[in-house]
C-alpha cells in the first residue's frame, strides 16, 4: 500500500452506530501501525466525496442499515472504489432473513418454520400459534446484532407485544431449541466453531453480545469432531452460495438430535474486543491484527487486478 491510503468508514444512522463506532477504532488501532489509514466516523448515511479510487482502498466496519445493506456497496462500486467484504448483491442479500433462507432451498440445511407480516394490526394471534406454537421469537427482517428481538412464550405475550408494533418488515419464529452456534469464514475458510451460551437471556440478545463477561463461549464446542467439520464445510457452502466475499459469520441452532438449523448470516460481523470472529481467530493462534491485515490483503489484490487489467 505504498501509495493507497486505507479508509476506515463506521458510525452511520442505523441502530448499531455505536457498536460501527467500536469496531472501526479496533480496526484502526491493530492497522495504524503498518499502513497509511484514516479513520472516517459517518454523520450522515453518505459515501464521503473525497473518497479517490486511485489512492484509497475502504474498510467498511458499518453494521445495520446503509453500511451493511448493499446501499453503500452499491455507492462503492458505482464509483470504481475497491473495498473490504462483500459486493452489494451479496450485502442485500444477506441482510435480509427472507430472502437468504429462499436462496438457500437448495442446500440440506433446516430452517424454524416462520410467517411473515409487514401490519401487526393484521396478524391473527391463533393462527400463528397453530401453525408455530407459544414458544416464538419476533425479528425484524432486515436488522442485526439482535436489535428488536423478542422471545415471547405465550399467547397473551405474543398479542400483547403485537399491539405495540409499528407496520414494518417482521417474521414471526419458530423457537428451535438447542445449542447456539456461530462459524465465521475468512476469505474462503471457515473458522473453528464457537458455541455461545448465554447467561442472563434465553438468547444471544444485544446485551448478551456487547456486554463483556455475561455470556460463554465455548470453543470449541463439546461436539463429536466429524460434526464441527460438517458445521464448517456447510458454512462455507452457505458462504459461496450467497455470493460473499472476504468475511461473513454465521449462526445456527444445533437440536439435541444434531440438526441443524440455519438462522442468518453477517456479512460484516463485529470487530469489537468480544466479538467472535475475533475469538475464534485468536483460539486458532491468529492474532486480531492479522485478520485485519488478511483482509485488506485480499481488497489490494482486486484493486491491483482491476488496475493491471484497465492497462491490457
Amino acid at each position: 500500500m505504498k501509495n493507497l491510503k486505507l479508509i476506515i468508514l463506521c458510525g452511520g444512522l442505523s441502530n448499531e452506530r455505536e457498536v460501527s463506532i467500536t469496531s472501526g477504532r479496533a480496526i484502526e488501532k491493530a492497522l495504524q501501525s503498518s499502513m497509511a489509514l484514516e479513520l472516517v466516523e459517518l454523520v450522515k448515511d453518505e459515501f464521503p466525496d473525497f473518497i479517490n479510487p486511485q489512492k484509497h482502498i475502504v474498510f467498511p466496519a458499518m453494521h445495520g442499515t446503509f453500511g451493511e445493506d448493499g446501499q453503500l456497496q452499491k455507492l462503492m462500486e458505482e464509483r470504481g472504489v475497491y473495498f473490504v467484504g462483500s459486493g452489494s448483491d451479496a450485502s442485500k442479500l444477506c441482510m435480509d432473513k427472507i430472502e437468504t433462507k429462499a436462496h438457500l432451498k437448495d442446500i440440506r440445511i433446516s430452517f424454524a418454520e416462520q410467517i411473515v407480516f409487514e401490519d401487526p394490526n393484521q396478524v391473527n394471534v391463533d393462527f400463528v400459534v397453530n401453525q408455530l406454537g407459544e414458544d416464538v421469537f419476533l425479528k425484524r427482517v432486515n436488522f442485526g446484532s439482535s436489535f428488536d428481538v423478542c422471545h415471547l412464550k405465550t399467547q397473551s405475550e405474543l398479542h400483547e407485544t403485537l399491539s405495540k408494533l409499528p407496520i414494518g418488515q417482521w417474521m414471526i419464529e419458530k423457537r428451535v431449541k438447542g445449542k447456539e452456534i456461530t462459524v465465521g469464514v475468512l476469505g474462503s475458510r471457515a473458522q473453528i466453531p464457537i458455541e455461545v451460551v448465554p447467561k442472563q437471556n434465553t438468547f444471544y440478545d444485544y446485551k448478551e453480545k456487547y456486554t463483556k463477561g455475561i455470556s460463554e463461549y465455548k470453543l470449541p464446542p463439546e461436539l463429536d469432531p466429524e460434526l464441527l467439520n460438517d458445521i464448517r464445510e456447510k458454512s462455507v457452502q452457505i458462504f459461496n452460495k450467497c455470493g460473499c466475499r472476504d468475511l461473513a459469520r454465521l449462526d445456527y441452532m444445533l437440536t439435541a438430535d444434531n440438526e441443524l438449523f440455519f438462522i442468518e448470516i453477517n456479512t460484516i460481523p463485529g470487530f469489537t474486543p468480544n466479538s467472535l470472529v475475533p475469538k475464534a481467530a485468536k483460539y486458532e493462534g491468529v492474532e486480531f491484527s492479522e485478520i485485519c491485515k488478511s483482509l485488506v490483503d485480499m481488497a489490494l489484490k482486486r484493486f491491483h487486478k482491476g488496475v493491471k487489467a484497465a492497462y491490457v
